[in-house]
């Protein structure tokens, strides 16, 4: 578990990458996402699975080799790519064998300090190529995580599956694309714990949504935040981009850069802000 000591500042920027497929890359955006991470000067990085193709040795490698090159803390859950896809006998009785060996001992699943915390959740279904769920135990397990933490305190829960669709219908239109199994259950138990973000990847895509617009949960409004991917060449009509999370007290701001191919960089293209009143969050 990593912790920290800002006790001079109540400002936390967490960068949010997802669904980073090593296997099968655009290797032209690695630099330059690293440098626009390391002029951000955030104070740790987020990443909500899927951080290989085929969860093969090489692919964990490769991963590891980009988490150590941040040189940051890192945060980091699986994804249903991270379970090995041709490796029958490590699927069934080895699912996460991979993640534990490679990425695991480099990084974490949860951070706290005196203003937020932040917990990763397991969604992955080891016998599925795609979908997913929120079991009882790891449920269960991020409630206990988040229970202590001061009231006015951050509370943040990241999983790869996503907790909401994007708006446009061909979303809701494809059978492969699904809110993860198990989460009206788990949003009002984790609303009850007073969650405040949501941070998901899966579907390549970057998006916001209040759970309001998904969830109808009396005096409780988080936020859902949807990372694309920063470096997989599976793009879903959109361009290599990724987040980064601003909290300050009362206040969050979500930025989105995406990849500018003519300046070789990853710049700023949206910024929304939300302010926190007696019923949740919402745009200030």
């Amino acid at each position: 578990m990593f912790s920290s000591d800002c006790a001079d500042t109540s400002m936390r920027r967490i960068v949010h990458l997802s669904d980073l497929h090593f296997g099968k890359i655009d290797e032209r955006n690695i630099a330059p996402l690293l440098l626009r991470i390391k002029h951000i000067h955030p104070e740790l990085v987020v990443i909500s699975g899927d951080l290989t193709q085929r969860g093969t040795k090489r692919e964990f490698q490769k991963a590891r080799d980009f988490i150590i090159s941040l040189a940051l803390p890192v945060l980091a859950v699986p994804g249903n790519h991270d379970v090995p896809y041709y490796d029958v006998w490590n699927r069934l009785c080895s699912p996460y064998g991979r993640f534990t060996q490679f990425i695991t001992p480099i990084t974490s699943d949860r951070y706290t300090d005196e203003e937020i915390v932040i917990v990763g959740l397991n969604s992955v279904r080891q016998l599925s190529f795609w979908g997913g769920r929120i079991a009882e135990r790891e449920l269960a397990r991020v409630e206990d995580i988040i229970k202590d933490v001061p009231t006015d305190g951050i509370r943040i829960v990241f999983m790869h599956h996503p907790l909401a669709l994007p708006s446009a219908k061909e979303w809701h239109s494809d059978p492969f694309h699904n809110v993860v199994s198990g989460s009206e259950r788990a949003m009002q138990r984790l609303a009850n714990a007073h969650v405040d973000i949501f941070l998901t990847g899966h579907l390549h895509v970057f998006s916001i949504a209040n759970t309001t617009e998904h969830y109808k949960i009396e005096n409780y409004a988080g936020l859902i935040v949807q990372a694309g991917t920063a470096l997989s060449s599976r793009l879903r009509g959109e361009t290599s981009s990724f987040n980064v999370i601003t909290t300050e007290k009362q206040l969050i701001t979500v930025e989105n850069y995406r990849r500018n191919v003519e300046i070789d960089d990853f710049t700023l293209v949206s910024a929304m802000t939300f302010d926190k009143g007696e019923q949740g969050w919402k745009s200030a």
